[in-house]
């Protein structure tokens, strides 16, 4: 979103064994998280800035501010230096621009637990080497 922030809208599903792991959601599924997840921010944020992606445990659609947003902020949000940055996504499904570098997936991102008994249910830590982990560290 070339450095704007952005307004962020996530979803998880749960069945009776829990938590639903995303890589398993249909695409009929996905589809309707999208247009829940659109409704959500429907009057706030710029449509030209948007990005649908997927963590292993929640869909995400990130939609960056718009001038009349920022105009809102106060100064001391715009002035303050960004204290730490969130991992990458495990795949973005579409974007409406192209992100950075740092806003690209992991090419191998290692496996942390989050549930010792569900092995499609982890968070992904960054392998730390390839180039979406090198710019994220550099930020």
């Amino acid at each position: 979103m070339a450095g704007r922030p952005v307004w962020l809208a996530s979803m998880s599903l749960r069945n009776k064994k829990g938590i639903v792991a995303t890589g398993k959601w249909s695409r009929h599924r996905i589809k309707e998280g999208e247009a829940l997840l659109r409704s959500l921010l429907r009057d706030v944020g710029d449509s030209a800035r948007m990005r649908l992606f997927r963590m292993n445990v929640t869909l995400c659609l990130h939609k960056a501010l718009s001038d009349e947003d920022i105009a809102t902020l106060p100064a001391d949000f715009i002035a303050a230096k960004p204290i730490d940055l969130a991992g990458g996504p495990i795949e973005i499904l579409w974007e409406t621009m192209k992100g950075s570098e740092s806003t690209r997936p992991c090419h191998a991102p290692k496996h942390g637990i989050f549930d010792r008994r569900r092995e499609d249910l982890w968070i992904p830590l960054p392998c730390g080497s390839c180039p979406p982990c090198q710019a994220r560290a550099a930020i």
